[in-house]
């Protein structure tokens, strides 16, 4: 977890209890592989099944600035956000 705080924080508390569920994210989170490509605030994201998703990215910072929260949505009625309702319906069905 890389955070101010750390481990400790409430971030790298998320990061251990998904960890701790999916030994896939706990897999790819030890990885570190990261990359940071900023070319706005639009994000494509390849999938390995379902290939480039077109998502568009919103930070959300807490209080004092030392966490942040991104989160990616599409645009209604595209491609991609075709393919995110299905994602959820999949998941919700499991």
């Amino acid at each position: 977890m890389h955070s101010l705080q750390g481990a400790d924080s409430e971030a790298g508390h998320l990061v251990q209890i998904i960890a701790e569920r999916s030994s896939e994210f706990a897999h790819l989170w030890n990885r570190h592989e990261i990359t940071v490509n900023y070319d706005g605030y639009h994000k494509p994201i390849y999938h390995h099944e379902l290939g480039r998703i077109d998502l568009y990215c919103q930070i959300l910072f807490d209080s004092d600035k030392s966490q942040a929260l991104l989160t990616y949505t599409a645009l209604p009625g595209t491609a991609s956000s075709d393919v995110l309702e299905r994602m959820h319906h999949n998941t919700r069905s499991r």
